[in-house]
């Protein structure tokens, strides 16, 4: 009971502030069941871009917000970053798109002129320091690219399908950029104010209005608003000397946030981070476990198993293997980000170091990607498995280790199901053809790849395929042949047969 008083939040005050932030959650749910809308019909505004302008599916687009209505602008091609003030002629469409957890109404741009970019010094400086971090990374391969990633979270260079594969891994929060990103900014912003000679309390101010840089050039990410948050709480409480528990700082955090903008409590991203956050510091806090290597797999699978039922409501299934794919890529992302900070100011050297780390994160993720989802069922049966096992250790370790060895060797050997030889297969890839022809005997043909890389690869997950023996490509039409975009490099491909006028393709 003793080591649980270090897990559970202590005094009156630190239930006060729990309290607060669970009735700030319910008022919230409440507040966002309605939303206001514009009229459907023609638009003629002035407004400020909440998201940097990126492309699309048949354009450019970005969100704003006018009259307390949230909007998707489906631009023609073109460029904005976050800030700029736009009059923006177009036509107001009936439907609605979530994102981010909010309804945005969608206005069809037919003209734009940019007014001003952004006023504020907050948004010119994290727009410079953003565009810095891109652009240093902008020339150099998929490594290089997810470097801006677990910088500044921009995923831009980074194709489709390892972003899919990070997702299946369970790595995909390291580019969402969390808490750890904004420790490390604020220890940045401390060794340069050392050299001023500042107190402890004035590198606290410091450390304070330098927060909103990082938010801006992180484009506000949710988890990187409720680190902020959290990290301007206790620079606050620093300065005003002033005591406060992790509890207390977490839930004080969610009631601000939730209170300046009830819709972030509909926020995949916001949930995700705030479980976490908690997971972490119970895993880190939990008694009895006395060695480093215990203790980092105790935050790591505290962390999973704080978000895992966010994670079944919203997508229906979790990867398997995220705790331990978590485990061995964390310290890689956090010393490929400290490594790609002089990077960026310029040192090859580093940079060449952070790419190569960065590539092995990616390795990772391809890795860990092939392996199962589990839904509810399969995390009744993780606990129920953990449960067992802990009370068969003490009475026979060896038991146990017979019983994990079978157990993984079961995973290892899992087909999803393979194809009967002699089939062939029409893949379910949307517009276009993708389809898979069995030979026996462990042999397969691939014939086209659909239009996207990443459901050709799902559609090759469900049925188990790790290899291709032949691929062939009728001709060279977007939806015939974009998907194969993906595929080589992760997939080994015996031959590739080609039956097209000479072209050029991804």
């Amino acid at each position: 009971m003793d080591g649980l008083n270090s897990i559970v939040p202590r005094g009156s005050r630190a239930w006060l502030a729990v309290a607060l932030a669970a009735c700030a959650a319910a008022v919230g749910i409440t507040f966002t069941s309605s939303q206001n809308l514009l009229q459907v019909g023609p638009f003629d505004s002035e407004l400020v871009l909440l998201t940097d302008v990126r492309p699309g599916p048949f354009g450019s687009w970005s969100t704003a917000e006018v009259d307390g209505a949230r909007l998707i602008l489906q631009l023609p091609p073109s460029e904005g970053l976050a800030g700029d003030r736009l009059h923006v002629v177009g036509t107001v469409e009936s439907g609605i798109a979530p994102v981010g957890g909010r309804p945005h109404q969608v206005i069809d741009v037919d003209s734009l002129e940019t007014r001003a970019g952004p006023t504020s010094p907050y948004r010119r400086i994290g727009n410079w320091m953003r565009s810095r971090v891109v652009s240093a990374f902008a020339d150099g391969d998929e490594s290089m690219a997810l470097l801006a990633g677990f910088l500044v979270g921009d995923v831009s260079g980074v194709s489709p399908a390892t972003q899919d594969a990070m997702k299946l891994a369970g790595l995909s929060h390291f580019v969402a950029v969390s808490g750890s990103n904004v420790a490390m900014y604020l220890g940045l912003v401390a060794l340069v104010a050392v050299p001023l000679g500042v107190g402890v309390r004035r590198r606290a101010v410091v450390g304070l209005f330098s927060l909103p840089i990082f938010v801006v050039a992180t484009r506000f990410e949710p988890s990187v608003i409720r680190a902020s948050v959290m990290a301007g709480i206790v620079l606050v409480s620093r300065i005003l000397d002033i005591g406060l528990e992790f509890w207390q700082v977490l839930s004080l955090a969610i009631f601000g946030l939730l209170v300046f903008d009830p819709w972030l409590i509909r926020s995949i991203g916001f949930q995700l981070s705030a479980a976490a956050t908690a997971g972490v510091v119970i895993g880190a806090r939990w008694p009895g476990i006395r060695t480093w290597v215990g203790r980092a797999a105790a935050v790591t699978v505290g962390a999973q198993l704080a978000v895992a039922p966010i994670l079944l409501v919203h997508f229906g299934s979790l990867p398997l293997l995220s705790p331990l794919s978590n485990l061995v890529a964390a310290p890689l992302v956090s010393g490929a980000t400290l490594a790609a900070v002089p990077g960026v100011l310029g040192s090859q050297l580093s940079m060449s170091l952070a790419a190569s780390i960065a590539g092995i994160v990616i390795q990772i993720a391809l890795t860990a990607a092939v392996w199962p989802q589990i839904g509810w069922l399969g995390l009744f049966a993780v606990f129920a498995g953990a449960w067992i096992g802990r009370w068969l250790w003490r009475r026979s370790p060896e038991y146990v280790a017979v019983v994990a060895a079978a157990l993984a060797l079961l995973l290892l050997v899992h087909t999803g199901g393979q194809p009967v030889p002699g089939s062939v297969v029409v893949l379910d890839v949307g517009q276009g053809d993708a389809i898979l022809i069995s030979g026996g005997e462990g042999q397969f043909a691939l014939v086209d790849g659909g239009p996207d890389e990443v459901v050709l690869l799902d559609r090759l997950r469900e049925f188990g395929i790790s290899e291709l023996d032949l691929v062939v490509v009728t001709h060279g039409d977007a939806d015939h042949v974009s998907g194969l975009s993906g595929l080589f490099g992760r997939i080994p491909v015996g031959q590739i047969w080609e039956m097209t006028e000479p072209h050029r393709t991804p």
